[in-house]
């Protein structure tokens, strides 16, 4: 493989865990490229596909298959990354993997709004515990990984929850959520982002932020820039 793949977001990863004084190595990159390779994947089967049956997918790329959304060359870079995890690192990823559609069920299934922030703010888990570095091994940074890891438990909970805000129309729309719109759901929804970006920013060193406002920045303008972006925000169409 001549590169790895979503190489820009690996970049980001290394930066934010290098702010945290993290000696990130080439298996840190390893790491991170794998992973957000094999979620994305994953979130294409179960959003687009609606196919929930994650875990199995997961298993099958682990076992030298391939999957819809990965080439060859991808589910043998995750497959071999895998392979060089810690015990408790496979456990995480397998955990992800298989948990993945049963929480895009309950998604489906909650029937308010606070039932789906809940549904998502521990959804956010599964994503952090995949990205979070090597730390079971004792190494001069140690205390570094585990303070990165501990950051990263907020920072993805704080995504989730604001694309939660940004997407809230466009999966009504799409019939993602039987959640209502409403204004105290839109209520909820602003003071779920305030808090959760609070509360990161009271948890994040300055050094963290210039890596942060780049790739926001760069991931902003790509997503608005999507066909039909502004009229999926924008307009509600009531489900008959």
């Amino acid at each position: 493989m001549t590169s790895r793949p979503h190489e820009k977001s690996t970049q980001m990863f290394s930066g934010l865990a290098k702010s945290f004084q993290v000696d990130v190595d080439s298996f840190d990159n390893d790491k991170w490229s794998a992973a957000i390779t094999m979620a994305k994947a994953l979130d294409n089967l179960v959003d687009d596909d609606h196919i929930y049956e994650s875990g199995q997918y997961g298993d099958r790329v682990i076992n030298g298959e391939t999957i819809p959304y990965l080439t060859k060359e991808q589910s043998d870079f995750v497959r071999s990354t895998y392979g060089k995890l810690s015990e408790r690192s496979k456990e995480q990823w397998q955990n992800s993997a298989t948990q993945l559609g049963a929480f895009a069920i309950k998604r489906l299934e909650a029937e308010n709004i606070y039932d789906y922030m809940d549904v998502i703010r521990e959804e956010s888990l599964l994503l952090s515990s995949t990205l979070s570095v090597e730390s079971d091994v004792q190494r001069e940074d140690q205390l570094q990984r585990e303070s990165f890891n501990l950051w990263l438990v907020k920072a993805v909970r704080t995504m989730y929850v604001l694309d939660t805000c940004s997407d809230f129309v466009k999966d009504h729309n799409e019939g993602n959520m039987i959640v209502p719109i409403t204004p105290q759901a839109i209520r909820e929804l602003a003071r779920s982002a305030i808090v959760e970006t609070v509360d990161l920013t009271r948890g994040t060193p300055l050094s963290v932020y210039p890596v942060l406002m780049r790739r926001s920045a760069t991931k902003t303008l790509e997503k608005a820039s999507e066909a039909g972006f502004w009229s999926n925000q924008f307009v509600w169409r009531r489900h008959s």
